[in-house]
């Protein structure tokens, strides 16, 4: 496993650790911080409560170019971008912010059973149908999952996926 800890997004060891990673690729689990409860609108899903608290998000890339493993990282820990995604919409509002970025290289769809085994393991929340899972085939009710007020939830979801699956992960922490 290789951990990157930093304090700004756009810190050199970020970006040498998404050169690793760019254009392979694999699945990611987002930790995402919720500070306080807001309520953002989600494209066709409308106007959705975020309670306060940790959120995991779960995804493949499984592309080329901005839509490899890298591509995708780098999107999402963007503040600033077109917003086109159920995601996008939560990180771009002011009260959330990404956490940690569990990643792992994988020519295989990896997010539906990572998001099944957090749920499973965290009794993880569905906040909101369909969150990036609207095409997916798997019946995930939603690739966005609610923890609440977790405790060590970066260490916990690494050790769950070291448990679960085979490969190096790359973990980016930022403060």
């Amino acid at each position: 496993m290789k951990t990157i800890r930093a304090g700004r997004k756009s810190d050199k060891k970020i970006l040498s650790v998404l050169e690793m990673v760019s254009n392979v690729k694999g699945y990611y689990v987002l930790l995402i911080y919720v500070k306080a409860n807001t309520e953002i609108l989600v494209g066709k899903l409308g106007v959705k409560n975020f309670k306060k608290g940790y959120y995991v998000y779960t995804g493949s890339a499984l592309g080329k170019g901005a839509l490899s493993l890298g591509g995708r990282i780098r999107r999402h820990i963007r503040r600033q971008k077109t917003v086109k995604w159920h995601i996008d919409y939560l990180l771009s509002d002011e009260n959330a912010s990404v956490k940690a970025v569990m990643t792992s290289i994988s020519e295989q769809k990896m997010e539906c059973r990572i998001n099944k085994r957090l749920k499973e393991v965290f009794h993880g929340q569905t906040p909101i149908m369909k969150f990036g899972a609207s095409d997916c085939k798997e019946n995930c009710y939603s690739h966005l999952l609610y923890l609440g007020l977790i405790r060590n939830a970066a260490d916990r979801i690494i050790k769950l996926l070291l448990h679960e699956v085979k490969g190096d992960i790359y973990v980016l922490r930022f403060c």
